[in-house]
């Protein structure tokens, strides 16, 4: 991609259409700006100065990365070298652009597992070490949530007759409103959806709470009733019988769960 010294757009290759999903014909003329994200705009403009007053000595040569804006409005990470040159009609700048979606998710990836390997290390530790039980359990939740980005954290465990049930633990981030002291003594009966699922070795994933199904509809009440937009919950086994579940909610956002 070449601008001139106005970052206005004069060359615009196939790699940049098929990257951007902008033709030539729409780019020509237009300002270099339009491919960057809204919220960035006033840094591009301010660090564009700086760059053309300097005459590019402080990128010449090396790489930098930032977040970029296809023609549909997805923001994506890119990385680019710029090179400049001058011509009788002003000062010129090439740009080669690379999409390194699929690094920044791999580098995410490795690092997420990395610090899941840490996390699980802590935990067991603490289980072997901690005498109290219910303080390691409380800790875990908290590693467990921060990993995971979740807003609240908890425990529930069945009751002898598994009739009923507790919420025993429960970690909540930063302005997250506590359920635990309205969660005790839930007879189990009202969550057949629920109950099935996890009787039958099934994690559940709910990434819209609006949208859970028709046969939900006591569970969908129940978690509406605590701003709860999506979730996961997995089944806890004692002796290899379901003992309780535990659980993530994610109360500013829906979406998936990896």
């Amino acid at each position: 991609i070449t601008v001139d010294s106005g970052a206005v757009i004069v060359s615009w290759n196939s790699g940049a259409e098929r990257m951007f999903g902008y033709s030539e014909a729409e780019t020509d003329g237009k300002p270099l700006s339009m491919l960057v994200p809204d919220e960035a705009k006033e840094t591009f403009l301010k660090c564009w100065d700086e760059v053309v007053s300097d005459e590019l000595s402080s990128l010449s040569g090396g790489l930098v990365e930032l977040n970029a804006k296809r023609k549909g409005g997805e923001v994506f990470p890119i990385e680019f070298s710029v090179s400049s040159w001058k011509t009788s009609n002003g000062a010129f700048f090439t740009g080669i652009v690379r999409d390194v979606t699929s690094r920044r998710r791999m580098e995410t990836s490795l690092k997420i597992r990395h610090e899941l390997d840490r996390i699980t290390a802590r935990i067991s530790s603490r289980f072997l070490s901690e005498p109290n039980i219910d303080k390691a359990i409380d800790l875990a939740l908290e590693d467990i949530a921060g990993l995971s980005g979740a807003g609240r954290a908890y425990l529930f465990l069945l009751k002898g007759d598994k009739k009923n049930m507790d919420n025993t633990h429960e970690w909540c981030g930063q302005g997250v409103s506590p359920q635990i002291d309205n969660l005790k003594d839930l007879p189990t009966d009202i969550f057949p959806w629920w109950m099935q699922k996890l009787n039958r070795g099934e994690l559940i994933h709910i990434t819209d709470v609006s949208q859970m199904p028709e046969e939900a509809y006591n569970e969908k009440e129940i978690l509406e009733s605590q701003d709860i937009r999506s979730l996961i919950v997995l089944p806890v086994y004692i002796a290899r019988e379901l003992a309780g579940f535990i659980g993530f909610d994610n109360v500013d956002a829906t979406g998936e769960w990896s």
